[in-house]
């Protein structure tokens, strides 16, 4: 947990992580003054692979590891050398004991051993919650950073499975440093969130306000600019929004 900081004149205001799994996170009740990034989750990795051995009896795999691997029912793993025809590299765990691990295949003929696991790195829950974000210019860091984002869930495509399981993001306000030229801010990227719930967020950037990428059907409830107006994602799919969901309640109510 990270909560009541106040945070000036940094390229990443925090919290930060790109290493190991997560099963919460709260960030909430923060300030941050001229950051690059507020809240930032840059990640895509699993942990260091290790050999075993992998048996799949019809769409059954079972993979007998070593020593105790200390996976969970749910937790995404990789496996490498990909299997079958999809060349898949990611399932997530369906039944373990202390040194096997089971996971559902669609094929996976010829095995061509040996083989690797790890575990992907994910984050059960994340939450970002009444933080004031103002982006500032990024002049004490240089174009390395990438675009300059008040909250940034981010990691690569990892086929069904994903890295942040529940996402929530809400009653935070994301703006500009009063005379900011700052021409590439964005708002909330969400990439690879299984779950997530965006609501009540106050945006003010030059770019996309809420940009959705590589995710499942997501949430979104009255976020809005200054102006008042509704911000919807740009890009992405929407699970619906609530908003018309209550509007359309009160109409049928009628």
């Amino acid at each position: 947990m990270a909560e009541g900081n106040r945070i000036f004149n940094a390229a990443i205001g925090g919290t930060y992580q790109d290493t190991w799994g997560t099963k919460s996170q709260m960030t909430r009740d923060n300030y941050y003054f001229d950051v690059l990034i507020g809240s930032d989750q840059n990640r895509g990795r699993s942990s260091p692979l290790k050999l075993g051995s992998l048996n799949v009896v019809g769409t059954t795999a079972t993979f007998t590891t070593m020593y105790p691997h200390g996976l969970v029912v749910g937790q995404a793993v990789q496996i490498d050398p990909p299997l079958g025809s999809l060349a898949q590299r990611y399932f997530a765990v369906t039944a373990v004991t202390s040194d096997t691990f089971t996971f559902q295949v669609s094929d996976a003929d010829p095995l061509t051993p040996p083989y690797k696991f790890g575990a992907l790195w994910q984050v059960g829950l994340a939450i970002r919650e009444n933080n004031v974000i103002e982006l500032g210019e990024g002049h004490h860091v240089s174009s390395f950073w990438g675009p300059s984002v008040g909250l940034r869930f981010y990691s690569g495509a990892h086929g069904t499975e994903y890295v942040f399981r529940s996402v929530i993001t809400r009653d935070n306000v994301i703006r500009l440093i009063l005379g900011s030229s700052n021409t590439q801010a964005r708002g909330i990227e969400l990439d690879n969130v299984e779950q997530g719930l965006i609501e009540n967020n106050l945006i003010d950037v030059p770019l996309p306000p809420i940009a959705v990428s590589s995710s499942q059907p997501l949430h979104f409830f009255n976020n809005r600019n200054s102006s008042g107006g509704l911000i919807q994602p740009t890009s992405g799919a929407i699970a619906d929004d609530l908003r018309i969901r209550i509007e359309d309640a009160v109409i049928f109510a009628l």
